[in-house]
């Protein structure tokens, strides 16, 4: 974006992780009341709509940022998903693609925290 604008991306995009997630939980939020917005016709939401709008989520993924979250009641986290990275010669190299890592287990030891 900024290189097709002629510019120079800020120096925050350094760390480009805390940068990332920065725009996806941004970008995120917006979706919500977005969401929230079209289900009242316009009108100013209440916390209980943008509620529902972040439940609306589905295949959101910000243009391959990330994989497709698809948030419900259930579930606020997306789908659990995750990547593995390794340190290789000073730098981070992905060493997987986006999977779901055990979402079975996870829910079990949080029902059983409740």
């Amino acid at each position: 974006m900024y290189k097709a604008q002629g510019k120079e991306p800020p120096k925050e995009m350094d760390d480009t992780v805390i940068y990332n997630r920065g725009i996806l939980w941004a970008a995120v939020h917006v979706e919500a009341i977005r969401h929230a917005f079209e289900a009242n016709g316009g009108k100013q939401p209440t916390g209980e709509d943008i509620k529902k709008g972040f439940e609306q989520i589905h295949d959101f993924g910000l243009g391959g940022l990330v994989p497709p979250l698809q948030i419900t009641a259930a579930d606020h986290e997306g789908g659990g998903w995750v990547q593995v990275f390794q340190v290789k010669g000073g730098k981070l190299v992905k060493e997987t693609d986006w999977f779901r890592a055990y979402p079975e287990i996870v829910a079990q030891a949080v029902a059983k925290a409740e």
